[in-house]
C-alpha cells in the first residue's frame, strides 16, 4: 500500500465492506470519543487502497422477542455509551475520508439477541463485499464463554445458527482478495482453530498472495503476551 494509509480506529474487532454499500449515516454525533491511528503497510498490493479497521463494537440491541435474562445482562453495560452510535460514527468518518473498505474484527455484538442479530444484518448482512471475523460475543447469550461442564461445541451451538443466518460469509473461515491482497478471516476466539480452517488456510497460502490475517484474538508473540499481561495488571483487558 505505497503512499496511502492503512487506517485503523481504536473503537471496536470483524468485516471488509465496500463503503459505498454501507447504510447511510447522518452527521457525526459527539457523544462518543473517537481516536484514529494511521498505519501504512507496503505489502505488495496491485494498487494503493485504504482500509478502516474497527473492532469490539459490542452492540446491545434488543427486540420484543428477547428474554428478561439477557435484558438484565445488557442493562448495566456501557453506561453512558452508545455502541450503535459509535459504529455509525466510525462508518461516517470512513465515508467522509473516502476509505475504500471497512474491516471489523469481532465482537460486533455484545450477545446474540434477536435485536443484535437484526443490527448485524442491517450493517453487514446484506453486503456481498464483506469480511468480518467474529469475536466470542457473537456466540454469547448473557455470558460469553462456556460455563461449568458445558463444552465449547455446546456453547457455540446455542447461537451460531441464527448469527450465521444473518451473515453472508462463513463465520469460521472466510477469505477475500482485494487488489492482490488476501484478507483471511479466522475464528480462534476460544484459543483453538478448527482442522477445517487450518486446511482452508493452507489452500489460501498456496495462492502466493500477501495475506492480512483477520482475527479477534491475535496469535501471541512473546512481546504481545507481555503487553496483554500488563494490560490485565493495569485493569484494562485486550479482549
Amino acid at each position: 500500500m505505497n503512499r496511502r494509509e492503512f487506517l485503523k480506529a481504536g473503537l471496536c474487532g470483524g468485516g471488509l465492506v465496500a463503503l459505498s454499500a454501507l447504510p447511510a449515516v447522518g452527521a457525526p454525533k459527539r457523544k462518543n470519543v473517537m481516536t484514529v491511528n494511521y498505519i501504512s503497510l507496503p505489502i505488495g498490493a496491485e494498487k494503493p487502497f485504504s482500509v478502516f479497521h474497527i473492532s469490539d463494537t459490542h452492540l446491545k440491541g434488543l427486540a420484543p422477542t428477547d428474554g428478561e435474562a439477557v435484558r438484565r445482562h445488557l442493562a448495566p453495560r456501557f453506561a453512558g455509551f452508545d455502541p450503535e452510535d459509535a459504529l455509525e460514527t466510525s462508518i461516517g468518518w470512513a465515508q467522509r475520508h473516502k476509505c475504500e473498505f471497512l474491516l471489523h474484527t469481532g465482537d460486533l455484538i455484545d450477545c446474540a439477541t434477536d435485536g443484535n442479530v437484526a443490527l448485524l444484518k442491517k450493517f453487514f448482512g446484506e453486503n456481498a463485499n464483506v469480511l468480518y471475523a467474529p469475536g466470542n460475543h457473537e456466540y454469547a447469550t448473557d455470558y460469553a464463554a462456556p460455563r461449568g461442564k458445558q463444552t465449547e461445541a455446546e456453547f457455540r451451538a446455542i447461537n451460531t445458527p441464527k448469527v450465521q443466518a444473518a451473515a453472508p460469509f462463513d463465520l469460521q473461515f472466510h477469505a477475500q482478495v482485494v487488489n492482490g491482497v488476501n484478507f483471511v478471516m479466522l475464528d480462534d476466539v476460544y484459543g483453538t482453530v478448527s482442522p477445517a480452517s487450518v486446511e482452508k488456510f493452507h489452500a489460501e497460502a498456496g495462492k502466493g498472495l500477501p495475506i492480512v490475517l483477520c482475527q479477534h484474538v491475535p496469535f501471541f508473540t512473546p512481546g504481545l503476551a507481555l503487553a496483554h499481561a500488563r494490560s490485565h495488571t493495569s485493569g484494562f483487558a485486550l479482549d
